[in-house]
């Protein structure tokens, strides 16, 4: 029985992954794009200091972050997540963040 080496393996499992909306942190599944969508727009994240004042200076609400993760879509890129959707007045809401043991919120704009 003939295997194929692992670096074929993980180079087409990533490409097939990432066609899914699938990505990797180290060769390890995380999360699927739509289930990050559906942990933000039901309210399930941590805000770091940082994104709470933020939040505060620019007026977004943790409503307006539920909006984004109900008509967002995800990017990711160098370890973090990039949502972009609208906030509850229909405007343009970008939130960054990770996932580490659950939805992190870095910073929102």
């Amino acid at each position: 029985m003939h295997l194929p080496k692992i670096g074929f393996l993980l180079k087409n499992s990533l490409k097939f992954s990432i066609k899914q909306g699938i990505f990797f942190r180290g060769f390890k599944l995380v999360l699927e794009f739509n289930e990050i969508l559906n942990l933000l727009k039901a309210g399930k994240y941590l805000v770091t200091l940082h994104a709470k004042q933020r939040m505060a200076s620019r007026k977004i609400s943790h409503a307006d972050i539920k909006n984004c993760g109900a008509t967002g879509s995800v990017i990711e890129s160098e370890g973090k997540i990039k949502v972009t959707g609208l906030d509850c007045d229909s405007e343009e809401l970008r939130i960054i963040c990770v996932y580490e043991d659950g939805i992190i919120i870095i910073t929102v704009f």
